[in-house]
């Protein structure tokens, strides 16, 4: 239902290239792709952030700097976007996203490894991302958080998310998937954005799919961050959505 109403929403809009759409992106967010990584001084203050971010709930890690540092250096192979949010003295960082377009067959090794599944929870993965992924490549949401203090509204998550999509219909394709906790403001927020939770759960963590990230893209592209809340406001009101 929710994706049906984004689909609907989305009909009067177009598609941009990367740069061309008619809701620029706000000082503040920076890009860094292949060809243009980000300097170190900034991967480490991603990193700090990162510690931050993931050492509160629902997630409660214990991550190190150079832990982090590794696992960017990892992830972040081509073509791969990082967008980094501004923060302020205290917090350089205020929110960052990465992730990297991928073939198929690369998804579900990605997804092991970082949430750490078993042998057995790989294998009914593996079925379950077989018969839902339709194209060669997807886009893979690796990472997304925003420090507690730059939280609020649409906006960050809008600037965060969209270069990723954008990468991915550049190249001709249209699925994404990723993981997060089951509790996250991301399993709440990604219905919006026509994500789907795959059952079954494994613990706490979920992994979500959208099987088309274009009307998404539209609205992320056409419509600026206050009128989608609305939207999004509306549509939990009307279907009687309350987040946990």
């Amino acid at each position: 239902m929710i994706y049906s109403l984004i689909r609907f929403w989305s009909v009067p809009y177009r598609l941009y290239r990367d740069g061309d759409a008619p809701v620029e992106k706000p000082s503040g967010f920076q890009v860094f792709r292949e060809g243009f990584p980000p300097p170190e001084h900034v991967a480490r203050a991603v990193a700090r952030a990162y510690v931050e971010a993931f050492s509160g709930p629902p997630w409660f890690e214990n991550w190190k700097e150079e832990e982090v540092l590794a696992k960017m250096e990892k992830d972040l192979r081509p073509p791969f976007r990082l967008v980094v949010m501004e923060g302020d003295e205290i917090h350089p960082v205020g929110g960052f996203c990465w992730g990297a377009v991928v073939r198929k067959e690369e998804v579900l090794p990605r997804i092991k490894e970082s949430a750490e599944l078993g042998e057995a929870e790989g294998e009914i993965l593996g079925r379950l991302l077989e018969k839902r992924i339709r194209g060669e490549e997807v886009f893979f949401l690796d990472e997304i958080a925003i420090l507690p203090p730059f939280r609020g509204g649409i906006t960050p998550i809008q600037f965060l998310i969209r270069p990723l999509m954008e990468a991915c219909v550049a190249r001709g394709y249209r699925e994404g998937v990723s993981w997060t906790h089951r509790d996250s403001t991301i399993t709440y927020i990604s219905r919006y954005a026509g994500f789907r939770v795959l059952s079954p759960s494994f613990g706490d963590k979920v992994v979500i799919y959208c099987g088309d990230c274009r009307p998404i893209l539209k609205l992320l592209q056409n419509v600026d961050g206050e009128k989608i809340a609305a939207l999004i406001r509306g549509v939990s009101k009307v279907l009687g959505i309350r987040r946990k």
